[in-house]
C-alpha cells in the first residue's frame, strides 16, 4: 500500500499538467505549442547536440558546429548537466522536443516524490496529507512558469532532500547524505545551486538557534556542514569552475545598476499568491491558496515555542523583502542583472511557505479556529479587492470568483479539521481537501500554461522549409567532407542555435556561457551581435569568405558570376561561394593590428582582408548625386529631403555608373530602415526590388552589375513627409577576385581533423608569415609546428601561428587546461575522502564500539 501511495504522490502532478495539455490542446494532444523563447531556441538544440555526443557524433569539448567553434562544456554544465538528461539517449532524435517534456514532467514527480520523503521523516506525516503539500510543492508557479528553463528545476526535487539531510546533521551528526545531494546540486546546476546553498545555509543556522547544544556541539555541527560543503564544492570543481570562468569571461550586467531602493509594494507581492497573477517570466511564488490560510496561523499557534515563530518569520521576511529590494535582488542572482526570467529564487519562497504550512496544519485545533476564521476574512477581502485595484483584463472577476470559492471549500475543510472528529472522517476529510488542492494547482497550472501558448511559437516553428531545407544542409555535407563553414540565408534560419540540429558548421549562437569577446569582435566587424548572441542575418561578403563560409542555402537566385548552384529542391538552393577561403591561409599579421585604428565596418573589413598592390577599397562609399526630384527640396545642412506638397507622390532619382564587376548596396538610418515599408519602394531600372534586406548594417542589396549604368528610383510612399539622405556603397569584385587568388596560394591544407583535433601542411614561400585561423581564439589550443609545440597569438578574436620560410607541419589539439585539472583535481578529492571514509571513519567506528 505504501508504494502505491508513493506512485500516486509521483505521478498526480504529471496528470494535473497532462491534463492542462489536453485542455489547451497543447502538443501532442491538440496544435497549440509551448515552445516559448529559451525553451525551442536554446534548450532544444543544446540537447540535440548532447544526443550527438552520446552517441559519437560530437564532442563535449570543442564544437564546430556552435559559434564558429566553441568550448561545449560550460553550455553542458549550465543547461544539461542534470542526472536526468541521459534519458533524452532513450529517444529517437526528432523526438527531442518531446524528450524535454518529458523530462520537466519527471522532475515535477521527483518534486512531490522528495517533498513527501521530507515530510515524513520531519513530521511523521501520513501519506494522504504527504500527497496534499507534496504535489502543492511540485506544482508552485515556478514549477510551471520556468518549464521552459528545466535545468533550474532540479533544485526543486533536490531542495526537500537537503533541508532533511541539515536535520540530520544537527540531531545525529550524519552528514553523508547532505554531501552526496549536496554534490548533485552542484553538479546539476550551477546557478540555482548558488541561491539553494544561500537558503539552505539561513535554514541550517535557525535550526541551530532553535536546538540546545553545548559549545563543543556547535562547533561540531558547523565542522560538519562547512566540511560539507567543501568537499560537495572540490566534487564538482570539474562542473564549477569552468563553468564559472566562461560566465565571467561575458560581462552581461551593465555598468550602471540601481542597488538602492524597492521594486515591488506589498500589495503586489501579496497578489503573486492568488491564482491566475503569475505574469509570463516574472514573480511566482504562488504555491496554493491553502497556504494563505495556514502560513498566518502558524505564528498564532502557541504549540510552538515564540522563539521558533519568530526565527521563521525573520526568515520569511527576509525572503520577501528579497523579492521588493534592488540589492538583496541583486546578490540572489549572483550579483548579476537577470536577462528576463526574474525571481529566479522564488522557489526558496515556495518551499518554506510549504513547510510552515505543514507546520500549522499538524498543529490545527479548536483553539485556532477564530483566528482561522478572521485570517479566511482577511484573504477574501483582500481577494475582492484585486479585482477592483488592478487591471481587469489581467485579474478577471471569474478569477476572482474561482479564488473565492477554492480558499472558502479550503476554509470549511481546515475549520471541521480543527475540531475532533472521528478516523474515518478525518481520512474522508484529507480526500476532499485532497481534491480541492489538486483543482486549485489545476487552475492555476492551466491559467499560467494558456498565457504561454499565447506568446509562444507555433508547434512548427522549425519546420517551415523542411524536408527541403535540411536535405539541403545533408548535400553539402555529403558532397564535402572537410572543414568548413555554411550560411543560411536570414529568412531560413530558425534560430540562433540550429546549426546543432543540422549538423552544420555556422556563425550564428545564442547562449550565456558563448565566447562574448568573440561576439563583441564580430559587432565591430558589422555582424549583428552581443554578449550573449550572434546572428548572422544575410553576412557580410568579405569576412564571411575569410571566416571560411563556403557555402550559402538561399530561397532566391544568385548571380552565377559569383555562386555556384549545388543543390535545388522546391524553392531552396544551396550554392558554393566562387570566392571562398579555407579555413586558414598567410597573412601579415599587420592586416589585423591596424583593426583598431579604424572606425567604420567597412574600413575594417578592408583591412582585414588585407591590400592587393597597394590597393584595398574592396568596401567603398559611392555618393552620386540626385540625378532627379519630384515634389522634393533638399536641405544641405541637415542631409533631409522634403516633401513639398504633402498631399502627391514623391521620388528620388539616381543614375549610378558602375566599372568592373561589383555589388551595390543601399544604406538608410535606424529609423528609416525599421521602418522601411511605411517610408520607400525601391525599383531599379523600372523593375521593383523585392527581399532586398540584409538584415544589418541598415543596408539593402541592390544587386550585382558590371560596366553598365542603372537607374535607382526610391519613390516616397504618399504617407511620409521627409526622408533622409540615402547612402550607397559598393563591393569591388574585380579588385577581390585579385586579392583571392592571391591568398589562395599560400594556404593551410587540412589533411585530418576531429572536433578536438586539426593536422595539415602549409608551405611558406617567403620571410616570416602568420597562419591565420578562422577558428575563435582560445588558449586552450594546444599547437604543434614540425613537432614543436608553439604559441599562438591573437589575431582579431582567431588564432595565429607565426611561421617562418618553408613547409610546415602542424597540428592543433583542444585540451581545456581548466576542466582537466578540475576534473584530476575532483577526483583526486573523491579518492582521498573515500580512503577516509574506508579506513579512518571504520577505524574509529570499531574502536567506539569496542
Amino acid at each position: 500500500m505504501k508504494k502505491i501511495y508513493q506512485f500516486l504522490i509521483f505521478i498526480i502532478p504529471i496528470a494535473i499538467i497532462l491534463s492542462v495539455f489536453i485542455i489547451l490542446r497543447i502538443v501532442p494532444f491538440g496544435t497549440n505549442s509551448i515552445w516559448y523563447i529559451d525553451l525551442p531556441f536554446q534548450i532544444i538544440l543544446f540537447y540535440d547536440h548532447l544526443y550527438d555526443v552520446i552517441h559519437g557524433q560530437g564532442s563535449l569539448l570543442n564544437a564546430w558546429n556552435y559559434g564558429m567553434g566553441t568550448n561545449f562544456w560550460p553550455t553542458f554544465c549550465y543547461y544539461l548537466s542534470s542526472p536526468l538528461s541521459i534519458l533524452v539517449a532513450f529517444f529517437p532524435r526528432y523526438f527531442i522536443p518531446q524528450a524535454v517534456i518529458v523530462i520537466y514532467l519527471l522532475k515535477l514527480g521527483l518534486a512531490s516524490l522528495s517533498m513527501s520523503f521530507m515530510l515524513k521523516k520531519l513530521f511523521g506525516t501520513t501519506e494522504m496529507i504527504n500527497g496534499i503539500f507534496s504535489i502543492s510543492y511540485a506544482l508552485m508557479a515556478f514549477s510551471i512558469t520556468y518549464y521552459f528553463l528545466p535545468m533550474w528545476l532540479d533544485s526543486i526535487y533536490l531542495l526537500p532532500v537537503l533541508i532533511y539531510s541539515v536535520h540530520l546533521i544537527i540531531k545525529k551528526d550524519k552528514y553523508k547524505l547532505f554531501l552526496v545531494t549536496l554534490t548533485i546540486l552542484f553538479i546539476s546546476n550551477f546557478y540555482i545551486s548558488y541561491m539553494t546553498g544561500i537558503f539552505v545555509f539561513l535554514y541550517f543556522l535557525i535550526q541551530l538557534y532553535l536546538s540546545k547544544f553545548t559549545k563543543r556541539e556547535y562547533v561540531k555541527k558547523f565542522t560538519l556542514f562547512f566540511s560539507s560543503v567543501f568537499l560537495a564544492a572540490c566534487f564538482s570543481m570539474f562542473v564549477l569552475l569552468p563553468t564559472y570562468l566562461q560566465i565571467k569571461n561575458n560581462n552581461y550586467t551593465g555598468t550602471e545598476y540601481q542597488l538602492k531602493g524597492f521594486t515591488m509594494n506589498p500589495l503586489d507581492i501579496y497578489q503573486r499568491f492568488i491564482i491566475g497573477t503569475t505574469e509570463v517570466q516574472n514573480l511566482s511564488i504562488y504555491t496554493g491558496l491553502i497556504a494563505l490560510l495556514l502560513v498566518p496561523l502558524y505564528f498564532f499557534n502557541k504549540k510552538y515555542s515564540l522563539k521558533e515563530r519568530i526565527s521563521h518569520l525573520l526568515l520569511l521576511s527576509f525572503l520577501l523583502l528579497s523579492i521588493a529590494s534592488e540589492f538583496l535582488n541583486y546578490v540572489w542572482h549572483l550579483f548579476e542583472v537577470p536577462n528576463g526570467a526574474f525571481y529566479r529564487f522564488a522557489f526558496l519562497i515556495s518551499f518554506y511557505l510549504i513547510f510552515l504550512s505543514v507546520k500549522s496544519f499538524i498543529a490545527l485545533d479548536k483553539n485556532m479556529l477564530p483566528i482561522l476564521w478572521k485570517i479566511y476574512g482577511f484573504n477574501i477581502i483582500m481577494i475582492c479587492l484585486l479585482n477592483k485595484l488592478s487591471d481587469q483584463n489581467y485579474f478577471t472577476l471569474t478569477e476572482m470568483y474561482i479564488n473565492v470559492l477554492i480558499i472558502t471549500a479550503l476554509f470549511i475543510i481546515l475549520a471541521i479539521k480543527s475540531v475532533k472528529v472521528q478516523y474515518k472522517y478525518r481520512q474522508l476529510l484529507n480526500m476532499v481537501l485532497l481534491c480541492i488542492v489538486a483543482f486549485d494547482l489545476l487552475c492555476n497550472s492551466l491559467l499560467i500554461f494558456r498565457n504561454y501558448t499565447a506568446a509562444s511559437s507555433p508547434a512548427d516553428w522549425d519546420e517551415v522549409y523542411n524536408p527541403a531545407y535540411s536535405n539541403a544542409i545533408h548535400h553539402i555535407k555529403e558532397m564535402d567532407k572537410g572543414l568548413y563553414r555554411v550560411k543560411p540565408e536570414n529568412e531560413l534560419l530558425s534560430t540562433e542555435n540550429e546549426s546543432l540540429r543540422y549538423g552544420y558548421n555556422g556563425m550564428s549562437i545564442y547562449t550565456s556561457t558563448g565566447n562574448g569577446n568573440l561576439n563583441n569582435f564580430l559587432s565591430t566587424l558589422g555582424y549583428s551581435a552581443s554578449q550573449r548572441a550572434v546572428n548572422m542575418k544575410n553576412g557580410i561578403f568579405v569576412s564571411d569568405i575569410l571566416f571560411g563560409f563556403q557555402y550559402i542555402v538561399s530561397l532566391h537566385q544568385k548571380d552565377e558570376r559569383i555562386y555556384q548552384k549545388i543543390f535545388e529542391e522546391g524553392n531552396i538552393k544551396a550554392y558554393k561561394n566562387n570566392y571562398s577561403l579555407p579555413i586558414g591561409f598567410l597573412v601579415n599579421k599587420e592586416q589585423f593590428s591596424s583593426l583598431d585604428n579604424q572606425e567604420k565596418w567597412m574600413d575594417k573589413q578592408n583591412a582585414m582582408l588585407g591590400s592587393y598592390n597597394g590597393y584595398s577599397s574592396y568596401y567603398s562609399d559611392l555618393k552620386p548625386d540626385p540625378y532627379s526630384l519630384d515634389n522634393l527640396s533638399y536641405s544641405p545642412d541637415v542631409k533631409l529631403f522634403q516633401k513639398i506638397d504633402p498631399a502627391s507622390p514623391a521620388f528620388i532619382e539616381y543614375k549610378i555608373k558602375i566599372n568592373n564587376l561589383q555589388q551595390l548596396y543601399l544604406q538608410l538610418n535606424d529609423e528609416e530602415y525599421k521602418n522601411y515599408d511605411q517610408l520607400y519602394s525601391i525599383s531599379i531600372d523600372d523593375k521593383k526590388l523585392e527581399a532586398a534586406k540584409l538584415g544589418f548594417l541598415n543596408s539593402f542589396d541592390l544587386g550585382t552589375f558590371e560596366n553598365e549604368g542603372i537607374n535607382v528610383r526610391l519613390e516616397i510612399n504618399q504617407n511620409a513627409q521627409s526622408v533622409s539622405l540615402p547612402q550607397f556603397y559598393t563591393l569591388n569584385y574585380t579588385l577581390l577576385d585579385k586579392r583571392i587568388d592571391e591568398i589562395r596560394r599560400s594556404t593551410f591544407h587540412i589533411e585530418k581533423f576531429s572536433d578536438n583535433f586539426v593536422s595539415g601542411n602549409i608551405d611558406v614561400k617567403k620571410g616570416d608569415r602568420v597562419l591565420f585561423l578562422s577558428i575563435p581564439y582560445d588558449k586552450n589550443w594546444q599547437i604543434t609546428v614540425d613537432g614543436k609545440q608553439v604559441g599562438s597569438i591573437k589575431l582579431g578574436e582567431f588564432l595565429g601561428i607565426p611561421l617562418s620560410k618553408g613547409s610546415h607541419e602542424l597540428k592543433l589539439h583542444y585540451v581545456p587546461k581548466a576542466l582537466y585539472g578540475a576534473l584530476i583535481f575532483s577526483a583526486a578529492m573523491l579518492v582521498c575522502y573515500l580512503i577516509y571514509v574506508f579506513v579512518f571513519e571504520r577505524r574509529n567506528r570499531n574502536s567506539v564500539n569496542n
